[in-house]
């Protein structure tokens, strides 16, 4: 599927299970080798069509209907139309005559559920393919009628040629179906009148023509991705562990986990970059901080939001190992996932790996073989002291707020770079609007309105003589209709605001240099405050930056 050609369609399921009336028929002895490979979990020793219920589409529960996910896109070829199913790891193509319908796999009047149902119609001509996992509780529809079996020819499924069958009855041919079992895969298809019932089948009335391309349909029939592990106890195959990191000088480390597997075109994933925290950014023992890595869908399979970023080996760094993907990824777009982590106590140089888990519990790495990891590694220091105030070393000792915020509310510190109320994120490696630097910046997004703003309340401090309030203001880059107000203000023991200066900042190819002379407070305890204001109609590009912002002795 190309980039310009996926399409999310939701397709109403606009035909719903008809009611399958067992015929009581005698199933010839001679399907049984057929149908004994096709294991239900109500009752593993006997063959399918021994369990055969009928369907009632008022009980599938609505839960199960949401669990269908396919996607839709139009071939190469533009008289065939393609249909993958991501949760089965399957597609097809079929040719833009024949029309669609998916039916849930949905409960049944029996115990049990339904298998999931495809059903191919063209005139009175239908094709209908059933498939599940082996595990799953699930039976086939359907039934046989009485008659002669013959087998008339072979059909391609899955790169194997396995046998026709025929129900003949007074030399008419009744019934056509095929079928078998792959790895993880059972398939139960046949070909029937759109007419047909229990005590009416006709396959002779079904054109030869219409038959071949049935076949034909079947025998596009192609996985996407390997097998899922069963998610019953069955014993899974040893994984050789990956050599632990060297371990950093706490001594602690996260849980080593196996290669990732692979998972073929489906799922691949590419690393564009590190937004926040490059590769050996100093942080200091104990300090909060925003990780955020930009990774791609480089597959042609929907990432959903049951995707995490997830730790394969190394220091978790205080964070859950499991990074949540937030929101469903389109093959080619790109995602920014962040996490929250807190450096050690004890110095040193710290590394963790990840890759991706998927929602059934399979893992996949970066790159074209899927096995690479992305990394986070920082170095734990002290950091020198070189100014009297650091206000982004201290930058969640401030209290935050938007301009909607009351009294007694605050924002979270550090904030979430998806949202729209406004937030505050310490970057280290800030790619500014003319730049790329390796100092601290704060990376600050308003509240996203017209004149909306989010400002930080510094803790009490003494200024002296000679003291300065030094930093540079702007915009991030790729933010092109960026354009923001910066103000500097503080508060004096009264609680009376007062304001030092005010800037407006777009994207002009500069940044500004702030260097005010504070000598007019010295001998006052004041508290400081950093506002940032935006002042356009495209708030969501009003992203600012105070880079290095300090006080100078």
């Amino acid at each position: 599927m190309t980039q310009n050609k996926r399409k999310r369609i939701i397709w109403l399921f606009v035909l719903m299970l008809t009611s399958i009336i067992l015929s009581g028929c005698t199933i010839p002895s001679s399907l049984n080798p057929f149908f004994n490979k096709v294991i239900s979990s109500e009752n593993p020793l006997a063959p399918i069509s021994e369990l055969a219920v009928s369907a009632s589409p008022t009980l599938i529960p609505t839960r199960l209907q949401q669990t269908l996910t396919p996607t839709y896109t139009t071939a190469i070829a533009a008289s065939n139309v393609s249909f993958s199913d991501n949760t089965y790891r399957l597609a097809l193509e079929y040719p833009s005559s024949w029309s669609l319908y998916i039916l849930p796999a949905g409960r049944q009047t029996g115990s049990g559920f339904a298998a999931k149902t495809l059903q191919f119609v063209n005139g009175d001509t239908k094709l209908v393919i059933q498939y599940n996992f082996l595990w799953e509780n699930t039976v086939f529809g359907g039934n046989i009628p009485p008659g002669n079996l013959e087998v008339q020819g072979l059909v391609s499924l899955l790169g194997h040629e396995i046998p026709k069958h025929v129900i003949v009855d007074d030399d008419t041919d009744r019934y056509v179906f095929f079928g078998d079992s792959f790895e993880d895969l059972a398939f139960h298809i046949r070909i029937e009148t759109i007419l047909s019932n229990p005590t009416d089948y006709n396959a002779a009335n079904i054109p030869d023509d219409l038959q071949t391309e049935a076949a034909e349909i079947v025998a596009t029939i192609l996985r996407t991705g390997q097998p899922l592990p069963s998610p019953t106890p069955t014993p899974l195959p040893t994984i050789t562990p990956i050599p632990t990191l060297p371990s950093s000088s706490s001594g602690s480390s996260g849980p080593q986990t196996g290669p990732p597997v692979k998972l073929g075109a489906c799922y691949q994933a590419e690393y564009i970059s590190s937004i926040t925290a490059g590769n050996g950014t100093t942080i200091a023992p104990g300090a909060q901080f925003t990780k955020i890595w930009r990774i791609k869908n480089a597959g042609n399979c929907v990432w959903s939001t049951g995707f995490n970023l997830v730790l394969a080996k190394g220091d978790p760094l205080d964070k859950t190992e499991s990074i949540a993907i937030p929101e469903n990824i389109l093959p080619g777009e790109t995602v920014d996932i962040e996490g929250d982590f807190t450096a050690p106590e004890t110095l040193g140089n710290y590394s963790s790996s990840w890759f991706i888990h998927d929602s059934y519990g399979n893992w996949f790495g970066f790159g074209e073989d899927q096995s690479g990891y992305i990394p986070l590694k920082i170095n734990v220091a002290e950091p020198v002291p070189p100014h009297a105030y650091d206000f982004a070393l201290h930058y969640c000792d401030a209290t935050w707020k938007n301009s909607t915020h009351e009294e007694d509310q605050e924002a979270p510190c550090p904030g979430s770079s998806t949202s729209e109320t406004g937030f505050v994120i310490l970057l280290n490696d800030p790619h500014l609007e003319i730049r790329n630097e390796n100092e601290l910046a704060l990376w600050i997004h308003p509240l996203e309105e017209r004149n909306g703003w989010f400002k930080g309340t510094y803790p009490a401090f003494d200024v002296q003589a000679g003291d300065r309030f030094k930093a540079w203001i702007g915009c991030l880059s790729d933010n092109p209709k960026c354009s923001l107000i910066f103000y500097l203000d503080y508060i004096d023991n009264a609680g009376i605001v007062h304001n030092l200066g005010q800037w407006p900042e777009s994207i002009d190819g500069e940044i500004t240099l702030i260097d005010l002379d504070l000598s007019v407070l010295a001998g006052q305890t004041v508290q400081f405050v950093l506002k940032t204001e935006a002042n356009t109609l495209n708030v969501e590009t009003a992203q600012g930056f105070w880079f290095v912002p300090h006080i100078q002795r």
